[in-house]
């Protein structure tokens, strides 16, 4: 009786709760866990959310989407000196990982000049192609098939979301440029640029359609395409443009199927025969349009900076207040356009 009666006293006691305690524990650490993988937070924060979640400093996408941008610059000798190297004393020197930042040039002889020796002791991936120098729709393709390759090739040794492509004579404003490419999911097909105003949709042409027909089933006659100064491509349709652009050798074998430049080729594969849309972004501006309407507060809300050539090679430049440097030590304006920015201390005092 009196063990039976123990029985019966034990199966009246209160159950115990810590199994459900612990499973409760164990399923908020997994969606704090597979949170963190999707918005790109460290595992180790993660954790620390459940410890610390009112008062701790976890990194949010916005302090981490220029960790997985890989930046590519394509230029030329010959515009070292009056082009690099203001980019490269400017916004450049505000990449936190310079390694992410590729510098693709030309090949002139065999010694290294002076500038290219300064971007590999700053940390900057040079790369010094075999195309050829004239600026032809071959030498175009063949060096944005590097860029391309770049980075293939750094993916595979670091999470990348984005790769942005920017000409030597452009200023990015990097914290723009942060607060955009945050706003979108790089694991989706995101095309992201400015179509110059004068040419939405562009007519392929009968040809040039047929031959997209015959070679990638493309369906679209008209593409819109971002002009070639300034791009950023997801790293999910970068993998899907994978097969048309990576390395010289594929991206010219597509160029002559489309019949056209790199920039318009791009545009063409994403758009006609992928059929993805060009997400428009207003402050991505190219060298081509006149920026001269914008005021000083405006102009520092742009991605991108920079002057206009007009067909007598006259250059045509923002307004700025205050007024800027001497035209002698600062003709792109970039100088002055950065110390709108960024209080550095060589910026002349008002």
């Amino acid at each position: 009786r009196k063990g039976l009666n123990t029985t019966i006293t034990f199966s009246k006691m209160p159950r115990r709760k810590w199994p459900w305690v612990v499973l409760c524990f164990c399923f908020i650490f997994a969606v704090i866990t597979v949170t963190s993988y999707i918005f790109g937070l460290p595992c180790g924060d993660a954790a620390n959310v459940l410890v610390k979640s009112a008062t701790s400093t976890v990194r949010t996408p916005s302090s981490t989407v220029e960790n997985r941008v890989f930046i590519s610059v394509k230029t030329t000798p010959k515009y070292y000196e009056n082009r690099m190297r203001v980019l490269k004393n400017t916004w450049f020197t505000r990449v936190l990982e310079k390694d992410k930042l590729s510098v693709v040039s030309d090949f002139v002889n065999n010694n290294y000049s002076e500038f290219e020796f300064e971007l590999h002791k700053e940390g900057f991936q040079l790369v010094v192609s075999n195309c050829s120098l004239v600026h032809s729709m071959d030498a175009l393709c063949c060096k944005s098939g590097i860029e391309y390759q770049k980075f293939y090739l750094a993916s595979s040794k670091h999470r990348l979301d984005w790769f942005c492509h920017f000409d030597d004579d452009i200023y990015v404003n990097l914290k723009e440029l942060w607060k955009v490419l945050q706003r979108y999911n790089p694991s989706k097909p995101y095309y992201i640029g400015r179509y110059p105003r004068e040419e939405n949709a562009v007519d392929l042409g009968k040809y040039r359609f047929s031959r997209l027909k015959e070679h990638y089933n493309a369906t679209k006659r008209f593409y819109v395409y971002s002009a070639g100064a300034a791009y950023c491509i997801s790293s999910t349709l970068m993998m899907e443009l994978k097969d048309y652009f990576n390395g010289p050798k594929r991206f010219k074998k597509t160029c002559l199927v489309t019949v056209t430049s790199d920039d318009l080729t791009i545009g063409i594969i994403i758009n006609s025969v992928l059929k993805y849309n060009l997400t428009f972004i207003e402050t991505m501006y190219s060298q081509r349009e006149d920026l001269t309407h914008l005021s000083t507060q405006d102009l520092t809300k742009l991605i991108t900076f920079s002057y206009r050539t007009t067909g007598e090679s006259k250059r045509i430049y923002p307004r700025i207040n205050p007024q800027p440097m001497k035209f002698v030590s600062d003709p792109t304006r970039f100088l002055t356009y950065h110390c709108l920015l960024y209080n550095e201390t060589w910026c002349p005092v008002e």
